[in-house]
């Protein structure tokens, strides 16, 4: 143990210059050295083998089937840790809403503690954090890549809002664009007049409103049993989430318009379940956190093509919509862009940051 201790003190020297130069960059982290990566492994090899820490056990929620995406990391996630630490911090993943709650109560039931770890759909907290939203901007992220350069200068905030509900973002990732999954194909704007839909955020709300629609804010949850009641008559999402929903049971269109990126999205931990936790399995942890998150994100890229492939052989109608629809929809909404930076003006030096990047040439 003392060996494993001086260690772990050596290792938090290391993450203390680590921060200070962290500090003085701006906010993004060397890459670790050399020395730096022995050291981290050499912990995790320790921990791997004998330690003398108490068990633990962590309880995860996630509405999500083990099956998605976002359900297959954060079950990977679960087991890499528990397998890594030889079961000395024991993950247990809850998936499907087992536990009974929706995603808008993320941030809630991990600052009170009811679970210890969350997959937090940062949409469906825009109500309470509105620049969050800034993921949901029409238009404004429209790649995996440049959803992934938003948060990279983003991430102090997204860290400071974490620290406010008494938790912390472990690994973060977005959903694939979103898309309109409907009774019908849409070729004109006038297809979409009066036509009630399920939204999960309120940028989405926006658009569609402005676009003469009827859309309703409706948790994931309800999704099915709404469209399946009539209630709405179909559903903005993802081509996975329709898939996971079993989508050709209640709609027949998949209507392709990618007017957002997915948002920001998070598997969280709650911060005092991660003060509790011992130095070497902190390190275990954020190891993990790291792989699991490549791993993700590298899923959700191919998830498009092979979700596209099951809904069309269960039945569903893959619908391109126009290019002139979508410019005309462009037009209509442009608005909203300009609105939400003046309705939320601390973001708008992230938003130029990330505009430099977007449309640098060099």
């Amino acid at each position: 143990m003392k060996q494993i201790r001086n260690r772990v003190i050596v290792f938090g020297m290391l993450l203390v210059s680590l921060a200070a130069l962290m500090a003085a960059c701006g906010g993004e982290a060397p890459a670790p050295t050399i020395v730096e990566k022995e050291v981290i492994k050499e912990v995790i090899k320790e921990v791997e083998v004998a330690p003398k820490i108490n068990p633990t056990t962590w309880v995860g929620h996630n509405t999500k089937p083990a099956t998605t995406f976002a359900g297959r990391g954060f079950v990977r996630f679960s087991e890499l840790v528990t397998k890594r630490t030889n079961g000395l911090l024991k993950l247990e993943p809850h998936m499907s809403a087992e536990l009974g709650y929706k995603n808008d109560e993320a941030l809630d039931i991990l600052e009170s503690r009811a679970v210890d770890y969350t997959e937090l759909v940062t949409p469906s907290v825009v109500g309470q954090y509105p620049e969050l939203g800034m993921f949901l901007v029409p238009f404004f992220t429209t790649t995996f890549d440049e959803v992934f350069a938003l948060e990279k200068l983003y991430r102090p905030r997204l860290d400071e809002i974490m620290a406010e509900r008494n938790q912390k973002c472990l690994v973060t990732y977005t959903f694939p664009g979103q898309h309109l999954h409907l009774q019908k194909a849409i070729n004109t704007l006038d297809d979409l007049k009066g036509y009630k839909m399920r939204v999960g955020n309120p940028v989405a709300l926006d658009v569609l409103t402005q676009l003469d629609a009827a859309p309703l804010r409706i948790d994931w949850a309800e999704v099915y049993t709404a469209i399946s009641r009539g209630t709405v008559d179909g559903v903005g999402t993802s081509v996975a989430s329709i898939v996971d929903l079993k989508g050709w049971e209640i709609v027949t269109h998949v209507n392709l318009m990618g007017f957002q990126m997915g948002g920001l999205n998070c598997i969280t931990v709650n911060a005092e379940a991660w003060d509790e936790l011992a130095a070497p399995l902190k390190v275990v942890v954020l190891d993990v956190a790291a792989q699991v998150e490549r791993e993700i994100r590298i899923d959700t890229r191919k998830s498009l093509s092979d979700d596209l492939a099951t809904a069309e052989k269960n039945g569903l109608i893959i619908h391109k919509v126009p290019a002139a629809t979508l410019a005309e929809m462009a037009e209509v909404i442009k608005g909203i862009e300009a609105d939400f930076f003046a309705k939320n003006p601390t973001t708008k030096s992230v938003r130029d940051d990330y505009l430099k990047i977007r449309y640098s040439t060099g």
